[in-house]
This record gives structure tokens, sequence and C-alpha cells, in this order.
């Protein structure tokens, strides 16, 4: 998709801003270098589109560079309305529709509503937040929607390479943990690696640094890594099956999502590590490294980590997109077993059986407990551009094509535990902050210890995202 945001609204900014509205101070030199060289590398991207004119290759569709490419985690790029002071507000809304092939289950889902606010305290210290509005919010009629921070940072600029941010922050695992809005990616749905394994949106209460580097006129180098509180004991979730050998089967299975750690309390004493490292020897490629780990249990050693790699590579009207994320689990049993006994106990195995009876079966099972080893999950996508300028109306409207594939194993050390998607879709950006998406899916899940892949469940869905 033809994305200028950050130029376009930086030039937007430089011209709306009255002198002494957003600092005091006189900007010294380093501050305007670092405005300076994020314009230049955009304007890169509109130079090669004015060379592809000249040499009669507009009719190609030469996309202008993606916005995802050379960025780091916050929001200082994102659009917005500037008002005076030093402080800007914007944000971005969502709604979708979806229906099940095969069931008469379809509708209408107002997923997420999202406001921007953004301010220079000076031009070295600056603050930015996001709030994330889901389903209405927890005061909505069936009160099943949520408020909560995504982003609340504070950042302390001493150069273009060095950084240090304090606050909620989004953990750079992956590169779509870090550019997940809904107006800036092409299909509806979150790519499965991104929700089973990376349990996007992750944010996480912590600080550390980050920075960009420019080795050369071509190359650029993106680096962050934070402290975090990370995930805690909610990570592996118990399930109690019928009696195989004389005793009940008590195992443990992945639910990333539901660990994501707390912002006001870390459940143990020991932190997490996250971090990320991107790499663009030119414009239009990019190459990420990302790492997490954590101590997870309440009590006890237990450790989860997760390594990701991800890509982008954009070519005339082509971009080929992907992320690759493998975890890793080590359990403390001794620290598990009361977690294990609860759910044991609450299982219709433990009916009936009390006292020594009850404590023998739990023993029993509980010896010869499974758990996951880890997952390993990826999506590989790609975009064709097309159809830029025929509406009239639009004048920067531009068509994509999508097809993306995925695949998330829940535990790599088992046969079957996993779930795949392949994905068609089509949208047209109206402009480059409004986007209408049309998708069709293939979905399957394998039980685990099954290979039958069985028949796919589709779906159709539909929505609209826009920055405001």
């Amino acid at each position: 998709m033809v994305r200028l945001l950050p130029v376009k609204f930086a030039l937007l900014a430089l011209i709306a801003i009255p002198a002494d509205g957003i600092t005091q101070q006189e900007p010294d030199l380093d501050s305007l270098i670092q405005v300076v060289r994020g314009l230049e590398f955009q304007l890169q991207g509109l130079t090669s589109l004015l060379e592809a004119q000249d040499a009669g290759e507009a009719d190609q569709q030469v996309a202008a560079p993606d916005q995802r490419l050379r960025t780091t985690s916050g929001i200082g790029g994102r659009p917005f309305v500037f008002g005076g002071g030093g402080t800007a507000v914007g944000g971005y809304m969502d709604i979708e529709f979806s229906a099940d092939l095969g069931s008469d289950r379809s509708s209408f889902r107002q997923h997420r509503l999202i406001p921007f606010i953004f301010a220079e305290v000076t031009d070295r210290i600056h603050f930015g937040m996001e709030v994330e509005f889901e389903d209405g919010g927890p005061d909505a009629p069936e009160g099943d929607g949520e408020v909560k921070v995504e982003f609340a940072a504070l950042d302390v600029s001493f150069s273009d390479a060095f950084n240090v941010r304090a606050g909620a922050i989004l953990a750079p695992l992956g590169k779509f943990n870090l550019t997940h809005d809904s107006p800036v990616n092409d299909l509806t749905d979150r790519p499965l690696v991104d929700r089973l394994v990376i349990p996007t949106t992750l944010t996480e209460a912590g600080a550390g640094v980050f920075g960009t580097i420019y080795p050369n006129e071509q190359t650029v180098l993106t680096y962050e890594a934070y402290v975090v509180n990370g995930f805690d004991n909610d990570l592996i979730v118990y399930s109690v099956g019928p009696s195989t050998s004389g005793a009940p089967t008590i195992g443990g299975s992945l639910n990333n999502r539901s660990a994501r750690g707390s912002l006001k309390r870390d459940n143990n004493n020991s932190r997490a590590l996250v971090s990320r490292i991107g790499f663009s020897p030119a414009l239009g490629f990019e190459v990420g490294a990302s790492g997490y780990t954590a101590r997870y249990q309440d009590n006890g050693s237990g450790r989860f980590t997760i390594l990701a790699l991800d890509g982008i590579f954009q070519r005339g009207p082509f971009e080929v997109l992907g992320e690759v994320a493998r975890s890793s689990l080590s359990v403390d049993r001794a620290a598990e077993e009361s977690r294990a006994r609860g759910a044991f106990e609450d299982s219709p195995a433990a009916a009936g059986l009390n006292g020594a009876a009850l404590n023998a079966a739990f023993n029993t099972s509980f010896s010869q407990a499974f758990f996951p080893s880890g997952q390993l999950g990826y999506f590989l996508q790609v975009n064709y551009h097309f159809g830029q300028d025929v509406i009239s109306q639009f004048r920067e409207s531009t068509f994509t094509g999508i097809a993306r594939f995925g695949r998330v194993d829940q535990d790599r050390s088992t046969t079957g535990g996993h779930s795949e998607r392949f994905t068609l879709g089509v949208n047209l950006r109206l402009v480059e902050q409004t986007v209408v998406k049309l998708s069709y899916q293939w979905n399957w899940s394998v039980a685990l210890g099954s290979t039958d892949r069985g028949d796919a469940q589709r779906r159709i869905l539909a929505s609209i995202a826009s920055y405001f």
C-alpha cells in the first residue's frame, strides 16, 4: 500500500503549529538533524517514484515506502490533529462484519476505538499514550467490552542513536506488535502467530532504551531493549482427561494471551527482558530479530522464552512480509503442583473422591502430567498494489490484493495441536489514512495427538478502518 504518513504529517505539523506552540526553547542542531534524517529517507521513496515516471515506468504502479519500514515503537509517527501548547491528538477506529459460512452466525462488531495523545514537554522530552476502547467498553449493553492502556510512555532523547523510555511500553517482539494499527494492516484479522505465540497487543510496564543508527547513506539500524514485568502464572492452563490406565490424565497447555503481565505489579521478583534489532540495508527492505525471556511462575524457576524473526521486502507494486516466532517452556513441577491440584479437584474426574483417595488419584495423575515444550508459528503475506487513482473522487486511492498463509503449532514436541489459516483479500485505500477491507478465510484445526486436518471452516470478513 502507498504510505507517506510520516512525511505528510510532519510537513503539516511544521506549517500548522505556531512557533511558540511546542516549546519556548530554541531547537538545537541535534534535534534538527534528527528530523531531517527521518524525512530524508521518506523523500528517497518520492525520488524513486519520480525517477520511475521519468523513465516511463509509472504504469508499473510503483508503491511508495511502506509505513512499517524502519520504525521503532511509540506513537510519534502516527497522524494527528494538532493542537497548541505542544500537544497533538488523534487516533483510529475500525468496524467489522464477519460471517461464518456453514452456520447462520454473522455479526457487526465495533471492535476498536483508540485515541492518541502526543506531547512535547521540550524538544528532547516527549510523552505519548493510546487507550483502547474495545467492543464499546465495559459499560456497553452486554458488558463484554474493555478499556485498557496500550501505550503510555515518557521518552527522553539524548541523540538519534540513544533514547530512554519508561512507562507502559509496546513490547518489541516481532514487527507486527509494533505496527498493529488496523488502518496500517491489509487484512481484518491479525495473523495467528501474533495472537497465539506473540499475544498482540503486548503491552508491558517497564523501562529501557531505543534508537536509530545510520551507518551510511542507505543503511538504517534500529534497536529497542527493555526490562519489564513479564508473563505471569496464568501461562499454563490445565485440563483433566478420562482415565486410560487407572488414573485420570492431567496436562497443561499454553495460553499466552491470558498470561500478559499486570501493569500494576509483577507476580514475582524476576524481571523479563525484551529486545529487537532491525536492519534495513536499502529503502524497501528490512529484517528484524527479537527475543523475550521471563520467569513466569509466582514461585519457582519456570521460564518462558520467545524468539522471533520478521521481514518486509518491497519492489514496485509488490510487497512480501512475514514473521516467525518460536517459544520454549521450562516448568518447575513442584511450583505448579498447587495449580494442577486445583484444576484436578474441580474436574469431573475427582467427583466422589475425597481425603486419601483424592490425594492418591491426584498424585498418580500429576506424576505423569505432560507439559508442552513450546510453540512454533509463522505467517507469510504477499501484497500487490493496483488501480491507483481510478476513483475520480479519491485521487490518492489504491487497491491492494492480498494472500496470506499462517500456521501455529501449540506444542511442537507432539503430533497435532496446530491451527492453519489461508486468506485471500482485497482492500481499497481511499486515502492513506482510510481503508475498506474484504477477505475470505479457510481455517483448519488439528487436535493434539491427531493428524486429521478435517474440512476447512470458512469465513467472510469485511471492515473499515481509519485514522482520525
